[in-house]
């Protein structure tokens, strides 16, 4: 590919993101929308606990049983770190017996961590589990709390594993459900 059409590519993608290789938006005059400047607030712990009394009854609907209710409180203080690995490590344990698997274990430094000592060991765990992200914002940030989008983002991850552990694939589909002879693409 020549100089001329990879120079033309990148000037396309940064047209598409509204972005310039230092970073700064294509208008310098624009203010940042209310919403970007929301999203730099911590999150609360009431928005925490509706969050996971949410994920709780969508979880709940899946297993037909009961998983509990959040253990934050219903406060307008920002929500740490510490309290949404140890709601997110009870509701992990409430629903393990619902898993159909358990997964590879993800490499990780657990030295890493920016968390409490009375987590970390439940942070490992979910880390290595794959419910946490092992760089994240929750396992690694250098604040004491997430912000809204950072907290959406960890919930996302944790219920994507969650989801992915809970039901079980077709084994016509999934090779490592199929056995020593399907793993052979003989049919």
């Amino acid at each position: 590919m020549s100089t001329f059409s990879i120079s033309i590519l990148f000037l396309l993608g940064s047209g598409l993101t509204g972005q310039v290789p230092s970073g700064r938006p294509v208008h310098p005059g624009a203010k940042p929308s209310p919403a970007s400047e929301a999203d730099a607030k911590p999150v609360t712990a009431r928005e925490v606990r509706e969050s996971f009394v949410r994920t709780i009854g969508l979880m709940e609907k899946v297993r037909g049983s009961s998983l509990g209710k959040p253990a934050l409180p219903a406060a307008d203080r920002p929500a740490t770190r510490a309290e949404i690995v140890g709601e997110m490590n009870r509701l992990f344990r409430a629903a393990q017996p619902g898993f159909f698997f358990t997964p590879a274990p993800v490499a990780h430094d657990a030295s890493v961590f920016r968390i409490d000592a009375a987590q970390k060991s439940a942070l490992d765990k979910l880390v290595t589990l794959g419910f946490v992200a092992k760089i994240g914002p929750l396992a690694v940030g250098p604040q004491p709390g997430l912000t809204t989008k950072q907290f959406g983002d960890a919930l996302g991850f944790f219920m994507a594993r969650a989801s992915q552990l809970s039901h079980l694939p077709n084994s016509r589909w999934t090779p490592m459900l199929q056995g020593p002879e399907g793993s052979k693409g003989g049919g």
